[in-house]
């Protein structure tokens, strides 16, 4: 089934076919959401608000804009600028100038074109090429600490190493990343 019988299968009350286009989300919103909020606790409770507003208005979706996935970005967009306003407010009070000044950046930031959902769909794709590059153990070692929030200590388990070794290798598959997306994002610019 495409997007668009999906969506038209939600609109006409199937929430069998809305898991599904949860499914085929739920990790880019999850990577955009985690992009600025760093409490895995946070980053859950923010996801499931972006796909229960979506879920409540998908019937304002309109294919012809956008793709699902840009839209529903633009919902994370929206939830994660609102959580870390009231955070910078609520924390002011408690936090030194510099702190408050930095969450008055992160929020900056956010509202800058460089979070367009578009733009960070592209990015999300360079970046999964570059993720499919990477050799099966250091592809593991990502997936753990990243996707599954798994620190150092319990994927040195997993990989019988110490968990300094794994945060060597993770510092060193991040700047392959860095390099890779770089790169790609440059020849993509070049072809634009």
């Amino acid at each position: 089934m495409n997007e668009s019988d999906l969506i038209a299968a939600v609109c006409g009350g199937s929430t069998e076919h809305y898991a599904q286009l949860v499914s085929q989300n739920q990790s880019a919103v999850r990577a955009y959401v985690g992009a600025y909020v760093r409490r895995a606790d946070v980053v859950d409770d923010l996801s499931q608000e972006v796909f229960l507003a979506a879920y409540r208005s998908i019937a304002s979706h309109n294919a012809a804009e956008s793709s699902f996935r840009i839209w529903i970005l633009g919902i994370a967009r929206h939830k994660v600028l609102n959580f870390l306003r009231d955070e910078a407010r609520r924390r002011a009070r408690h936090d030194s100038l510099l702190n408050a000044e930095l969450r008055r950046l992160h929020v900056a930031d956010l509202e800058s074109n460089s979070s367009d959902p578009e733009y960070v769909e592209s990015q999300m794709r360079t970046l999964r090429r570059c993720l499919d590059k990477l050799p099966g153990k250091s592809r593991q070692m990502v997936d753990a600490f990243y996707f599954k929030s798994s620190n150092a200590e319990q994927i040195a388990v997993d990989q019988n190493t110490t968990g300094n070794a794994v945060r060597v290798a993770l510092a060193r598959i991040r700047r392959a990343l860095r390099d890779c997306a770089t790169q790609r994002m440059n020849v993509e610019g070049a072809q634009g």
